[in-house]
């Protein structure tokens, strides 16, 4: 079964995240103030949940973030760093399947079809190094 992942994206915030379920990456969304420095105000967090065909996509509804139109929203996950060099701390990053907002309906009005629809269907071979690789971050 595949993931309809831009669908997944018009009625909500979604973050592909393989292998790493050890803990649930977080959405941290909230208004932009300008200034010096520049702050997050009206800042927010919620848990992602799994989805149960897929559990390395991680999803929440925007309905369930009572956001108001009208207002301009920054947002990004936070995720368990994995990087083998690090301490496994919790980091933020940006969404990376995102476009500036001005431009996503337009852009997903273009699409002919998700352009993940086929992802989970896809044969490829990975070698044995990086098989041990994806192995290896498991724990």
């Amino acid at each position: 079964m595949a993931v309809q992942f831009f669908d997944l994206r018009r009625t909500g915030f979604v973050l592909w995240r393989p292998l790493h379920r050890d803990r649930a990456p977080a959405l941290v969304i909230g208004e932009f103030q300008a200034g010096n420095p520049p702050t997050l105000v009206n800042r927010q967090r919620f848990d992602l949940a799994a989805l149960p065909s897929h559990p390395d996509v991680f999803t929440i509804s925007v309905n369930r973030c009572g956001l108001a139109d009208g207002h301009v929203y920054h947002y990004w996950f936070e995720v368990t760093d994995s990087s083998p060099d690090r301490d496994g701390r919790r980091i933020v990053c940006t969404d990376p399947a995102a476009f500036t907002v001005e431009t996503v309906p337009a852009r997903l009005q273009r699409q002919k079809q998700d352009p993940w629809a086929e992802y989970f269907r896809l044969k490829q071979r990975f070698s044995s190094k990086a098989v041990a690789a994806l192995d290896a971050l498991r724990g």
